[in-house]
């Protein structure tokens, strides 16, 4: 199986396979993406199988306290009959120390992804609460 992640610009393929990623969140959305994307500060990830774009996710590099960090900011897509998370995430990492970052990290929502994360040697860092005052 040909499995590939390709950096790309904003298109309809990452709204499709982000809207489900971002719905949790009032206050940010795939429009918040797509201008991050465009204007540079995060990039967009095209996940495909066998030529086939089954997925999209968003990375953003931030830097403090003398560290790198790569951030999944959203990742999303579907493939019947394959588990994307565990076939995407170490080449997500291995892209992001070739970028240079020390570390890893992102927010889930879904419980999934804690399995993931922890048999990947992630470990909970923070727990995020959320309350919209507007």
């Amino acid at each position: 199986m040909e499995f590939k992640l390709v950096r790309l610009a904003w298109d309809r393929f990452a709204t499709r396979d982000l809207e489900p990623a971002m719905a949790h969140d009032p206050l940010a959305g795939t429009e918040v993406l797509a201008a991050g994307v465009m204007a540079g500060s995060m990039m967009l990830l095209g996940v495909y199988v066998e030529a086939e774009r089954v997925g999209s996710l968003v990375l953003r590099p931030e830097e403090g306290d003398g560290t790198r960090e790569m951030v999944l900011v959203a990742a999303g897509g579907r493939k019947p009959g394959l588990m994307l998370g565990p076939l995407v995430l170490p080449e997500v990492e291995r892209l992001a120390r070739d970028m240079g970052a020390d570390t890893m990290r992102f927010h889930s929502a879904r419980p999934a992804m804690s399995a993931l994360a922890m048999r990947g040697g992630y470990f909970e860092a923070e727990r995020v609460y959320r309350k919209v005052l507007i």
